[in-house]
């Protein structure tokens, strides 16, 4: 759903994902079939470091906007080696 509606298989959308080691450049965090790449230039950790930096304490919570369907239903973060925790 994109703003309350489906999504639409013959549009593009934008999106920010990451990228995990490996992957093709057609896949980004899972999503298979991505065109159009383009690498920023910087890692969502250290942009998460440096809002946490400003913002703390943050209590995530899980909402359901984004399903992974290879993972638990609880899980918050797989990623190690970072200075943040999600509990």
């Amino acid at each position: 759903m994109i703003n309350g509606s489906p999504v639409d298989p013959t549009k593009t959308y934008s999106i920010v994902a990451c990228e995990r080691d490996g992957d093709p450049d057609s896949v980004l965090c899972r999503i298979k079939g991505v065109t159009n790449t383009r690498k920023l230039g910087y890692k969502l950790h250290d942009v998460m470091e440096e809002y946490l930096a400003v913002h703390l304490p943050v209590s995530p919570k899980i909402e359901g906007r984004a399903v992974a369907t290879d993972a638990m239903a609880t899980l918050l973060t797989q990623v190690e080696g970072v200075n943040y925790l999600f509990r």
